[in-house]
């Protein structure tokens, strides 16, 4: 009641209206919603809340989904996409730049949808460290770095503050970070090539360094990791390309397949080869085993059982049959041998001489085409040739794995060094962001710095009371906004 009569604006408290709030000059829209009336004795009251008109956001643009094609980007052109039909415009949108200070920043963000305008433009400014500010009159979205403060506050323990505790928290601590993208059929993304150490993960221990327990000794043992590291690294490296090249040109000659090749000498085994998923146990040679034997000369034949003559240099047993340029050439020379069989069957009943002379030629011309098949022809390299070829490939792979191995052996020697060096101030952690495609490793590299630089130290967290000081004559109540830059003193607690 005013005066006596029931106030309009008992009337307009609905859910949905809109209230206008005039705050510095400055008008801002919040809409009213959940009123609750109550009306107990004399009383009769109604409890509002208002939420900022922004709000609205959360029900706009459901169905945007970002991927690899358009969820990387500056922070302007992800939040122009999020705000695109909202009925809401970007502002001032801050220019973000990554360590350097020169390098615009660039990130990803990915969503299958129902995330809702409002969410998105949280998650990208999280991606951003920066904040977003709404102006409900003017419909606008203004985006600052959570670096930019307008105003300075101090709060002095025993004038304007009255408590603080400081909680810090190391739990989470990461001083060697793994940092990986997108792994699929596109390739690998990493930041090998673009990590100035060359290595696929980034180190950071300024946290105890600054505690004052990374000592010269550590610090050694750091260059040394270092340098030990990105040698076998690369080593291992370079032979893990040559194996993939071997490994994709024996795809070509004969497939993805399962193989045991057995090197002879005068007839005997000196050693054994498991190729694709071939198991130790498969190796033994039964008297139904069919195998390919390459003699000296060029050639091979198949035959069963173990006993090979003295100038056999390899033995081949297929798990699984030969596809590639290999089996196809195969599958050929069965298909003609199938046909000689079919005409050697009609030569054997026919007694006209005029149709076995036919016959006869048909059978030397598949004969003829399958000799063809076995040799070279001008450019076109033989069956004999692919298959020697195949076996001293395999040959080539088993050396280069052996290195491989050796490498990877070292690399662990490394790493278990510097383990026992490091201690409990080696801490492993991994990050990845997939959505990061190939030819974007800079990008994934530069986010991986950002995180890096948070998981370094503890976090810390300040919880203050304030005392308000506007009661005090010649002081004004504390104004908090939030850019406001906080500078607490208490001496107490250093």
């Amino acid at each position: 009641m005013v005066n006596g009569t029931r106030n309009f604006r008992w009337n307009y408290i609905r859910s949905g209206y809109l209230i206008c709030m005039t705050r510095d000059g400055k008008d801002d829209w919040f809409l009213l919603s959940a009123p609750k009336r109550s009306h107990k004795g004399l009383s009769v009251t109604a409890t509002i809340t208002c939420q900022h008109i922004c709000a609205q956001l959360n029900k706009k643009n459901l169905y945007l989904a970002f991927d690899d094609e358009n969820g990387i980007g500056t922070a302007e052109y992800l939040l122009r996409q999020v705000l695109e039909n909202t009925g809401w415009q970007l502002g001032y949108c801050e220019t973000f730049y990554e360590q350097d200070g020169k390098t615009e920043k660039v990130r990803s963000i990915s969503s299958d949808g129902k995330r809702g305008a409002y969410l998105l433009i949280s998650d990208i400014c999280a991606l951003f460290d920066a904040r977003p500010v709404f102006d409900g009159d003017s419909r606008t979205v203004s985006v600052y770095s959570l670096n930019r403060h307008e105003d300075l506050l101090e709060l002095n323990f025993g004038k304007n503050l009255n408590g603080v505790d400081r909680k810090e928290d190391a739990e989470n601590i990461v001083t060697r970070l793994y940092v990986e993208g997108d792994y699929g059929d596109d390739g690998y993304v990493g930041i090998e090539d673009i990590n100035p150490t060359g290595l696929p993960f980034l180190l950071d221990f300024s946290y105890f360094r600054e505690l004052g327990i990374f000592t010269a000794e550590h610090e050694q043992a750091l260059d040394d990791y270092l340098r030990d590291i990105q040698a076998a690294k690369a080593g291992s490296s370079d032979y893990s390309k040559e194996l993939i090249q071997l490994d994709n040109q024996l795809n070509e000659l004969w497939g993805q397949i399962d193989y045991v090749l057995y090197v002879l000498n005068q007839g005997a085994i000196t050693k054994t080869i498991c190729g694709g998923a071939a198991m130790e146990e498969q190796t033994p040679i039964t008297a139904t085993d069919t195998l390919t034997v390459l003699m000296q000369d060029g050639t091979h034949h198949a035959q069963t059982g173990n006993a090979f003559p003295d100038d056999a240099e390899y033995a081949i047993k297929f798990i699984k049959k030969a596809s590639g340029r290999i089996g196809g050439k195969e599958v050929a020379i069965e298909a003609k041998e199938s046909s000689i069989a079919s005409l050697q069957k009609q030569l054997d009943k026919t007694t006209d001489e005029a149709k076995r002379q036919g016959l006869q030629e048909q059978i030397t011309a598949l004969e003829l085409g399958i000799q063809s098949i076995y040799q070279d022809d001008g450019g076109e390299e033989g069956l004999y040739t692919l298959m020697r070829k195949a076996v001293q490939l395999v040959l080539q792979r088993t050396e280069i794995e052996k290195s491989y191995l050796s490498s990877m052996d070292s690399q662990q020697g490394i790493e278990k060094r510097f383990a026992e060096a490091m201690g409990d101030m080696l801490i492993d952690g991994y990050w990845s962001n997939t959505a990061y495609a190939p030819g974007q490793e800079e990008l994934l590299y530069y986010e991986a710095l950002g995180v890096m630089e948070r998981l370094a130290k503890p976090t810390v967290t300040y919880t203050v009371d304030v005392q308000n000081l506007s009661g005090v004559s010649g002081y004004e109540q504390e104004r908090f906004t939030m850019d406001t830059a906080l500078r607490i003193w208490d001496e107490a607690l250093e």
